[in-house]
């Protein structure tokens, strides 16, 4: 299961409150004919708006960190749809919430509660001008009970949903803390990588340093861009009672300052791209090596359910096999001062 943090859902979850309170602002502007065209300009504004959070959602961009100009905006938002739409006399009185929801979320009680005060001496003020009746001071009143109701309601649904997903997520890591299992794989020399394989396709950069004198290794894997995928700490080592196309592993999953610690250990460092390669209905792994072994180019098949791995035949863009031996495992390769393939 792929861990995904509290933040991330927060995120999604104005989001969807987003495209609501859009479709709500919808079907009223529908209701009552064709708007002003103040009213439409600053409708069509925020559907523009949301769009670009979606789009920063979709791409990994933490609205978090923008929290306080897209509360400001949603405050904007709310007062030009309130005004143009006629104040109370209007459909959308309750556009107030906007902001209500994005404060809820971002800054829990407190946004509730300073949202609310402007909200009441923005709107309020509006609701006067417009309507200088006894309605304007009831709807100040109302509308102040509303979005205090609605945004505490809002954040405990937030911190609830969020506190679930962090439970969730943790007895996920925990799962992972610790994966013992035997892998089972194959693995052949190249002389080139195989036809089709192109430097420009998608890849994941493994960056391994072994730990001397033991059989841990530490690695880190990269998307091209950089990113990092994952870090792990692991144990990988043969005995005489497996076959010899098989390990024990251990996996240990680290955040960035365990791996940071651990590179203090010290140990020789290897660098790898790996890319998938489909080669007669099976599933390869091109590991093609950088720096000191530059030229090196090794493919892997890793075992799975249904499939006798011992008896699969040698691939034909293999040069040969080198399953089990001990040259060209990370642990030797890593302390190699030359290399000549």
């Amino acid at each position: 299961m792929r861990i995904v943090e509290p933040a991330l859902w927060v995120d999604r979850f104005s989001i969807s409150l987003r495209w609501l309170t859009l479709l709500a602002l919808s079907i009223l502007l529908v209701n009552q004919g064709i708007p002003s065209l103040p009213l439409q300009i600053s409708f069509l504004a925020f559907a523009l708006w949301n769009f670009a959070l979606t789009a920063a959602t979709f791409l990994n961009r933490r609205l978090s960190s923008l929290k306080i100009i897209i509360v400001v905006i949603d405050l904007v938002a709310a007062n030009l749809l309130f005004y143009f739409s006629g104040g109370l006399d209007g459909s959308l009185w309750w556009a107030g919430l906007l902001p209500l929801f994005s404060a809820a979320l971002f800054f829990d009680w407190r946004g509730v509660v300073g949202i609310t005060l402007i909200n009441e001496a923005s709107l309020g003020v509006q609701a006067l001008l417009l309507d200088s009746s006894s309605g304007a001071l009831v709807f100040i009143l109302a509308s102040a009970a509303l979005y205090l109701v609605v945004g505490f309601l809002t954040s405990y649904l937030n911190e609830r949903i969020c506190a679930a997903v962090e439970e969730k997520q943790q007895a996920v890591r925990l799962a992972r803390q610790q994966s013992v299992r035997i892998e089972e794989e194959r693995r052949f020399l190249l002389k080139s990588p195989p036809r089709g394989l192109l430097p420009s396709a998608a890849f994941i950069r493994i960056i391994d340093r072994y730990i001397p004198q033991t059989r841990l290794r530490l690695r880190r894997m990269e998307s091209p861009q950089g990113d990092t995928l994952a870090m792990k700490f692991g144990q990988k080592y043969s005995t005489a009672n497996i076959e010899k196309h098989q390990t024990i592993m251990t996996n240990i999953y680290l955040d960035e300052a365990e791996y940071q610690v651990l590179s203090e250990l010290g140990g020789e460092q290897i660098s790898k791209r790996r890319y998938p390669y489909q080669f007669e209905q099976q599933q390869y792994s091109i590991d093609v090596f950088d720096g000191l072994l530059a030229g090196l180019v090794l493919a892997e098949i890793e075992g799975r359910p249904g499939i006798e791995l011992s008896n699969l035949p040698a691939p034909g863009f293999a040069h040969q096999e080198v399953t089990g031996d001990t040259t060209f495992s990370g642990f030797h390769l890593a302390g190699l001062e030359e290399f000549d393939l």
